[in-house]
């Protein structure tokens, strides 16, 4: 039973401080907390909660269960999940379960006390990485390794880039810098998803060209910024070469204190043309009709396109802006080698298919 000790005399109508609550056969009373207007119970099954608004003359209850009452909020970009807390994302609450059976293994399961999503295996040793959706945000989960009581999940924001598409999406939800910065060089770094291959940030210090990426979760080879350029005193532009994707990174000073200079990620809607003769594919089957790329990261882009097929062959167009290198009909295994922009490359029909009028092309660097 909650109530209300009554305040003879005064003129103060509510006072948390004043509140109560009993078992209703009176067995046992709790102690009231008090922060400012709020106040909170701790009893056996959890915590029950009491807000006032004074301004709108409202109060309001609410009740937890005690996982839900001692869980920590998960915070970005990531947060421990150890063998005695749980971790509050969105509205799911994730702990470890079944501890017993996995305690000798490396391995971990979570599960959700809320059941919204399903349980899930953080295994060190399988190489695909378990990832969650709650409330329309992706997670990872990453086991330390470890065992017994020593066993850790960290849950890492999953943040996803592909072509065309920039990090942040929404201008008026800006990345800051520092705070970036500061959580990839404690390793509380979120997981990059750039174009389907997993990426994790890592830096040694608080500049732009600290910042490298390597693969996740092996964590190598790293991949270092290229192309760095100063913009301001203390804000740089750069880019990162990820076998045939570029990725951008762009720092902005702004007129907030609070958040003086932010940070984006963008994959542009073309490809680079990978240094170790990897090809580039262009299959007009899977809704293809052109490949946008280059072989150098300060050059415009190249466009081959097919024009049309008749055949056994294909009408390929090959131009960079406005400039046209060629624009003529292939066939089957013919080849075309370039010089352009300082790249040697080599353009190929690999197959025409005229019943469904499609083709493959590939583009590779010599």
């Amino acid at each position: 039973m909650l109530g209300h000790k009554g305040s003879p005399g005064a003129v103060k109508f509510y006072d948390p401080t004043q509140l109560t609550l009993r078992y209703l056969n009176g067995t046992q009373e709790f102690l009231v907390h008090v922060e400012g207007e709020a106040a909170h119970f701790n009893i056996p099954d959890g915590r029950i909660d009491v807000k006032v608004n004074i301004n709108a003359g409202k109060i309001s209850f609410s009740a937890a269960t005690l996982q839900e009452a001692t869980s920590v909020p998960f915070v970005e970009y990531m947060t421990e999940l150890t063998a005695v807390n749980a971790v509050k994302v969105g509205d799911s609450i994730l702990q470890l379960c079944f501890q017993q059976l996995y305690a000798s293994y490396p391995s971990a399961k979570v599960c959700d006390l809320n059941k919204k999503v399903a349980d899930v295996i953080a295994d060190p040793v399988i190489s695909s990485t378990p990832a969650l959706t709650i409330a329309g945000e992706k997670y990872v989960l990453e086991s330390n390794g470890q065992t017994g009581n020593n066993k850790k999940v960290f849950i890492r924001s999953l943040l996803e880039l592909k072509n065309g598409q920039p990090l942040p999406s929404d201008p008026s939800l800006p990345i800051s810098w520092t705070k970036f910065i500061d959580n990839v060089i404690a390793k509380k770094h979120p997981v990059l998803n750039i174009n389907g291959v997993l990426y994790l940030p890592v830096a040694q210090g608080t500049k732009l060209e600290s910042l490298s990426l390597a693969p996740f979760p092996a964590g190598t080879p790293h991949y270092t910024l290229k192309n760095l350029q100063q913009v301001t005193p203390v804000s740089f532009n750069g880019t990162f070469v990820l076998g045939d994707t570029i990725l951008l990174v762009e720092q902005k000073e702004t007129t907030k204190e609070e958040i003086p200079l932010t940070v984006s990620f963008t994959v542009p809607n073309y490809y680079y043309l990978p240094d170790n003769g990897a090809p580039l594919h262009l299959n007009t089957s899977e809704g293809m009709p052109d490949l946008n790329f280059v072989a150098s990261l300060n050059q415009v882009p190249f466009t081959i396109k097919v024009t049309a097929i008749s055949g056994n062959l294909v009408k390929l167009s090959l131009q960079a802006g406005k400039e046209m290198f060629f624009n003529r009909w292939f066939a089957k295994d013919e080849l075309r080698e370039l010089t352009l922009a300082g790249a040697h490359f080599e353009i190929k029909v690999q197959h025409v298919d005229k019943d469904k009028s499609a083709a493959t092309i590939t583009v590779r660097r010599l």
